[in-house]
């Protein structure tokens, strides 16, 4: 309990002949004091860095503080690792949902080659991938889909005007039935193509 033991040397401190004697003790706790607030912070970047510092001071394998200090860093270190998995998951997420797909595919290629994940976040990872890959697929249909009718669209439009310059014809018969048969074959011409 550190906070325990830095409360009883500050107050031996108070009454030591040489107060000076416990201050390396009374910074060593409070720096790893305030390294446990940046850990309860989420400051895992700034709670590393502290304890690094600590563990160059504390030496001693079989201190209670020097456990303390490794646990706390590796604490810090894991919950730093989530937290950057959590920040570019949801980046990756972002891009699918704006359909950035290729920016997607990027950021989970970065966490693929992450080995520090959890089999949780791998399956995490897998899973937007597969995500990812169906809505790849479902763009690629749209897509060919758009792509299909822009070509009937034009076929039909080339089509229509190849009827309209027959009926063109239809005034210039000849005779009145060539004018009837000319007009009954429009009609099926017609018929067939809008059906």
């Amino acid at each position: 309990d550190f906070d325990k033991a830095l409360e009883y040397y500050l107050a031996a401190q108070a009454e030591a002949s040489d107060p000076s004697a416990l201050d390396p003790t009374i910074q060593l706790l409070e720096d790893f004091q305030t390294a446990q607030d940046y850990v309860d912070n989420e400051q895992y970047t700034e709670a590393a860095a502290a304890l690094k510092q600590l563990q160059n001071w504390v030496t001693d394998p079989s201190s209670a503080l020097y456990e303390a200090i490794e646990e706390l860093l590796a604490e810090a270190q894991a919950a730093q690792s989530d937290s950057e998995f959590a920040a570019d998951f949801q980046r990756a997420q972002e891009y699918l949902a704006n359909s950035q797909y290729d920016q997607c595919a990027e950021m989970l290629d970065t966490l693929d080659a992450d080995d520090t994940l959890t089999d949780d976040q791998k399956s995490q990872v897998a899973d937007l991938r597969e995500e990812l890959t169906k809505a790849q697929e479902a763009a690629q249909r749209q897509e060919e889909n758009q792509q299909q009718q822009a070509e009937q669209k034009q076929d039909f439009s080339s089509r229509m005007e190849e009827l309209e310059q027959r009926d063109l014809q239809i005034a210039s018969a000849a005779t009145v039935e060539d004018e009837l048969a000319l007009t009954a074959g429009s009609f099926e011409s017609w018929d067939a193509l809008l059906m």
